[in-house]
């Protein structure tokens, strides 16, 4: 009987791994999806036919280079459309300054944990020997930081700031969110359709990789706590 009662008890312990990696496999495979894309920019209006579309925007790479505590420091960012923020980030954009909208890796990297602070832009640095000290301390312009929580992944930094994104017939980076990722790879084809090639490929796999990994170890749970549940069953009818 206690033998019956130690099966069952680890049949039980299998099946709740299982149906929690179920439920954690659930809430990833509905979690929105990013894209990071190369193509022309002309097509932007074409995703909007690709089902689960969230929004899309053209997407340009800078390097801020910013003053912060007596010291210099590099940031690097991405520029969005407003409505691209305020949909798929929940950002709210309010007012003219230039806000940089970043993740705590970002703001670690400054060395601070405050979640709004003011730091001041340098201009490139003119070439040659014409570099006047004088004339760059007077271009210094304040740039507003602030942290934006649950956006991003946590483990880079990242950053982003509203820029102009009117999307033209040229070539250049595009962001596009759907609601949820497909499990059939429509989405990806779709966007190769259009003459995509997708950026941010390897976090991509990446992040299916984790999911095959849940789903699998979710299967072997199952069939483990069936496999226990049956020699439980067994060994009660035994002792009877």
């Amino acid at each position: 009987m206690k033998i019956a009662i130690l099966l069952a008890a680890a049949a039980i312990g299998f099946l709740s791994g299982a149906v929690f990696r179920g439920v954690t496999l659930y809430q990833q495979v509905n979690a929105p999806v990013e894209y990071v894309l190369d193509g022309s920019q002309k097509h932007i209006s074409q995703l909007k036919d690709i089902p689960d579309f969230v929004a899309a925007s053209p997407q340009q790479e800078h390097i801020l280079s910013v003053q912060y505590q007596g010291q210099e420091y590099s940031i690097s960012y991405h520029t969005l459309s407003k409505e691209y923020l305020e949909i798929v980030y929940g950002i709210p954009v309010r007012g003219a300054a230039v806000t940089l909208y970043m993740n705590q890796q970002s703001l670690r990297q400054l060395g601070t944990a405050e979640k709004e602070l003011l730091v001041q832009s340098l201009p490139p640095e003119p070439e040659g020997d014409s570099a006047d000290p004088g004339v760059l301390q007077q271009a210094l312009v304040s740039i507003k930081l602030q942290l934006a929580e649950g956006i991003f992944h946590q483990e880079t930094a990242e950053a982003v700031a509203v820029g102009e994104t009117n999307a033209q017939a040229k070539e250049g980076q595009v962001r596009v969110c759907f609601g949820r990722r497909d499990l059939d790879g429509s989405q990806r084809r779709q966007l190769e359709q259009l003459g995509y090639t997708i950026v941010n490929q390897e976090a991509l796999l990446e992040d299916e990789y984790q999911k095959e990994e849940l789903f699998l170890r979710m299967k072997y749970e199952t069939f483990i706590s069936l496999l226990l549940s049956v020699g439980a069953s067994c060994c009660s009818i035994w002792k009877k």
